[in-house]
């Protein structure tokens, strides 16, 4: 049985795309937009941080791949007005969007609800679904245009799965895999538009090691071990997997383009 484990991309396989990258600034979004615009992609890069994603700017440029353009966007403030300024921009420079990759997330330390804040929820809730939601919706109209478009929620077991102490984490992802799932079945009258949940799994992140700060991180995969992931989900290979929930091991063998 092959698995995306398995998936070998060719070295032109996101050339002339343009694809948006949320959380673009660390961690797993850093690695994302790096590695697509290793393999041809013009990527925008999206975050709180200007100083993170210019240092994003830079691996990217130094790499010697295409120049990303990078679009600072705090989803804890955002209006619609700001994401609208964003998809304008977007049009008027590139005239096409291919893909998205919801990468940023918020989680507070693992505590029992009672010791949660009303803040706190908030928060996530605007960096874990609101935020993405405001960011789809502005950017659809375009992605209908483009031959074959991505749309990737990065998802986490505890918004699968509820469990003690993830609090507001675990709602709000909770919430981000009922958006995904709605966009989905929504977008089955788009079918040149996809999308999916990419589930790294436990990893050497930096979110990693402040949900799980005893670990023994040696242990863990690497982000860059992931490659094979973000490579499937964002390209040609993974057209026909709309509406799932994907990671390393998942099953490849129905998808005809393998």
């Amino acid at each position: 049985m092959q698995t995306i484990r398995d998936y070998v991309a060719p070295d032109n396989l996101l050339h002339d795309r343009v694809i948006l990258v949320t959380g673009a600034g660390q961690g797993l979004g850093q690695m994302a937009a790096t590695l697509y615009a290793a393999y041809g992609a013009t990527v925008i890069l999206c975050g709180r941080s200007q100083e993170k994603l210019e240092a994003t700017y830079d691996r990217i440029v130094d790499g010697g791949h295409p120049e990303p353009i990078i679009f600072p966007i705090d989803f804890y403030r955002a209006t619609d007005s700001d994401f609208m300024n964003m998809i304008t921009a977007i049009t008027i420079n590139f005239s096409r969007l291919d893909g998205i990759l919801h990468s940023a997330s918020n989680i507070y330390q693992l505590t029992p609800l009672e010791n949660q804040t009303l803040d706190e929820w908030q928060q996530m809730f605007s960096a874990n679904v609101l935020g993405p939601f405001a960011l789809t919706r502005a950017c659809l109209p375009i992605m209908y245009k483009a031959p074959n478009a991505a749309i990737l929620f990065t998802q986490e077991p505890h918004g699968l799965k509820a469990s003690a102490y993830w609090g507001g984490f675990c709602a709000s992802m909770y919430a981000r895999n009922a958006l995904m799932h709605v966009l989905a079945d929504e977008l089955s009258i788009h079918p040149n538009v996809r999308t999916a949940n990419l589930l790294p799994g436990p990893v050497a992140s930096p979110q990693r090691a402040r949900t799980h700060p005893g670990e023994y991180r040696p242990s863990l995969p690497s982000m860059e071990d992931l490659a094979p992931l973000y490579l499937y989900l964002m390209s040609d290979a993974g057209k026909s997997r709309n509406g799932e929930t994907l990671h390393m091991d998942s099953s490849t063998e129905d998808d005809p383009s393998n």
